[in-house]
Formats: structure tokens, C-alpha cells, sequence
């Protein structure tokens, strides 16, 4: 652990997600995969789809409706819209199809559960600091086995804009009642999390889960207060 400036305490945590508790990279692919064969299986017209395809669905939904890289939700469902078109399907049977092939993703991408040493480590950290889960993806808390770990959590999106827009972090410290730089914010990006954290006064510790953590590989411009080199190094707060 490393520290680049000089540490004053805490009263509250908030969390990056993907990449940060969990490696997120496998799992959004193997979803991505379980997805296209539901739909193929599910709908006759789907049935010659392949990754290509969706991913040129992807694209083209994003020309047409650029405000769809503001919500990660919004742009699933708009790439199932733009694809289902494609595919032929119309009318209510189109609306049906999205929020069925939605509902798929959204269950797949959540079939996972955080290993046991992070929620022992966040378990561990919840009694003695309020956690906030502060996340620009979709996945759900309560299927990963994490929500009871935070009293609050943000999700980016139209609502909410996403890190490292400043909008979720001013949130947290609101729904906390604490100044920014009472809390600490914990993620692998550094700009959505790192700069984004920094800029909107909260004290920032960098950990990826999902690559080797070397600052001259990173796109650095601030540093972090701290450089973790595990996630458990975070017992540091603790009693």
C-alpha cells in the first residue's frame, strides 16, 4: 500500500463495482454469449444472429440515438430494439421481445457472486463506516450478494450522470450528510474514479481487480491518496 498524500481519517466508504470487487470482463462475455443463444433459441427470426450481428446492432443504435452512451441500461435495450428490427419483429411483438431479451441479460449478468474474502472484508468494513456503492453498469446488488453490505447506492444513467461526471459522488456525500472529503472512494478507474472522485473532493484509493496495477500503464494525471495493492489492504480503517 502506498500513500501520496497525507492521510487524515474518514467517516464513510463508497465503491466501484466492476473491475473493483469483482473481475467484470468474463462474465459481461460469457453474458453476452448466453444472450445470443436465448435469443436464437426464443425467436425463429433471431436465429441466424451471431456476435457480429449484435454488435453491429450496437453500433448503429448508438449512430441513431447518440444519447444511449449516457445509460448502459437505455443502450441494451436500444441495441435489442435496433436488432430485433433487423430481425423483422414489429409492434407490440417488438416492445416484448426487448424487454424479454432485457430481462435475460440482466438476470445472466448478475448470475455471479462476489468472492467470500471481499464481502468478509466489506462485512468487516460496514461495521464501523457507512458503504456506498457508486457504479456507471447494471449490475444487480442483491443477486451478487453484496446490497446488504451498503446503505445507499448509485447507479449512473440519464437520472444519475456517469462518473466521472460528479453527479453520484455530490449524491453520496448529500444522502451521507458528510463533506467530501470524508469519505473515501475506492475504484480501478482512473478517470472515472480516481480524477472523477478527486475532483469532487472525496479522497480516492486505486485498486483493479482486473490487470496488473502499474501506474506508467495507466493514463495517469492525479494520483490517488492511496495505491492499494489488495483490496484487503483496506483493513488499515479498521479498529
Amino acid at each position: 500500500m502506498i500513500f501520496y498524500r497525507r492521510w487524515t481519517p474518514v467517516k464513510a466508504l463508497s465503491f466501484d463495482l466492476d473491475d473493483t470487487l469483482y473481475f467484470n470482463q468474463p462474465i459481461i462475455e460469457q453474458t453476452e454469449q448466453q444472450l445470443i443463444e436465448y435469443l436464437r433459441h426464443n425467436y425463429a427470426a433471431c436465429q441466424q444472429t451471431d456476435k457480429k450481428f449484435w454488435q453491429q446492432a450496437k453500433r448503429l443504435a448508438i449512430a441513431e440515438d447518440p444519447t444511449l452512451l449516457l445509460d448502459f441500461t437505455l443502450m441494451r435495450h436500444g441495441t435489442l430494439r435496433y436488432g430485433f428490427k433487423q430481425c423483422g419483429l414489429k409492434g407490440s411483438q417488438l416492445e416484448q421481445a426487448v424487454e424479454d431479451g432485457f430481462n435475460e441479460f440482466y438476470r445472466l449478468r448478475s448470475d455471479f457472486a462476489v468472492a467470500r474474502p471481499v464481502t468478509q472484508l466489506l462485512a468487516n468494513l460496514a461495521e464501523f463506516y457507512p458503504l456506498v456503492a457508486i457504479t456507471n453498469g447494471n449490475v444487480n446488488l442483491d443477486k451478487i450478494g453484496i446490497a446488504d453490505y451498503f446503505s445507499h447506492r448509485f447507479h449512473g444513467g440519464i437520472k444519475q450522470t456517469l462518473k466521472p461526471h460528479r453527479a453520484m459522488f455530490d449524491l453520496t456525500a448529500q444522502a451521507l450528510d458528510l463533506k467530501a472529503e470524508q469519505i473515501l472512494h475506492i475504484g480501478d478507474d482512473f478517470t472515472n474514479d480516481i480524477i472523477g472522485g478527486l475532483k469532487a473532493g472525496f479522497k480516492t484509493a486505486w485498486y483493479a481487480e482486473n490487470r496488473d496495477m502499474r501506474l506508467k500503464r495507466e493514463s495517469v494525471s492525479l494520483l490517488p491518496d492511496i495505491h492499494l495493492q489488495q483490496l484487503s489492504d483496506l483493513e488499515f480503517l479498521l479498529p
